[in-house]
């Protein structure tokens, strides 16, 4: 990440629009203390009664009500998956939670098994199509992903099952991206700080702005302003646009 221009994923007290590196930011230029400021701000937002509370009964209330709605699309969506390629029908990841405690996340396998793939990739490629998909692991499509992955995937199905997540406290139906311990490490001291705070979501400001088409360094950015910004109106406000940022595709991939 050395030379990685940031704006707003670090400490807010820049100008907007000012750059500075990443390698400033290690060597300690900057006002760490300011820094220490905005984290400490955005603790006391999580840590009072409407985020422990008002959030949680937010969460428990909408997830069950949705979960109980969309169980029969869920069992047509497991039939499906289990018809038409071998592996389990959910797919479980450890991802980094709240202060930075790992938890299982739930999703609907989207992906072949390794040895399935070993055998699609020498029928349904050209070798000119492996040789590229091996170096950089890019092809017109991904063969790693089913059919029925690549439906689930564009219309976000595959996350259906994080409900049950919601429901047993693990993530939240608005907060950062959940990630693993490889890109947690990639946030830095600042964003890290920031994403412990708040417990993951399955929608979020990545996901109603952009998601896959945005960079690595603008989504550190968005789910920092959501830890430094969190209240109830903001995640109403999250929620309204997830509809419809789910309808247009947009960066679902």
């Amino acid at each position: 990440m050395d030379e990685t221009t940031y704006y707003r994923a670090s400490p807010m007290w820049l100008r907007e629009g000012e750059e500075t590196t990443w390698d400033a930011i290690q060597d300690g230029q900057l006002l760490d203390a300011a820094a220490h400021a905005e984290v400490k701000s955005a603790e006391e937002r999580v840590l009072s009664f409407r985020y422990r509370v008002l959030k949680r009964s937010l969460d428990f209330g909408c997830a069950s009500i949705l979960s109980a709605i969309l169980l029969p699309a869920a069992v047509v969506i497991a039939a499906c998956i289990k018809l038409t390629s071998k592996g389990p029908v959910i797919y479980r990841e450890k991802r980094i939670g709240r202060y930075g405690v790992p938890f299982t996340i739930f999703k609907f396998r989207t992906m072949h098994t390794k040895a399935q793939l070993s055998e699609l990739l020498g029928k349904e490629f050209t070798r000119e199509q492996l040789a590229s998909w091996r170096t950089d692991r890019k092809n017109d499509r991904d063969p790693r992903i089913t059919a029925v992955g690549q439906f689930l995937r564009r219309w976000s199905l595959d996350e259906l099952p994080q409900l049950l997540n919601v429901i047993r406290g693990d993530m939240s139906l608005v907060g950062p991206r959940p990630v693993v311990q490889a890109e947690r490490d990639r946030f830095g001291s600042y964003g890290g700080d920031l994403y412990d705070l708040a417990l993951p979501g399955i929608s979020g400001l990545w996901q109603v702005s952009g998601r896959s088409d945005l960079s690595f360094d603008k989504r550190v950015d968005l789910d920092s302003q959501y830890a430094r910004e969190w209240g109830i109106s903001r995640d109403l406000w999250i929620l309204l646009r997830t509809l419809p940022a789910v309808l247009s595709k947009r960066g679902a991939y």
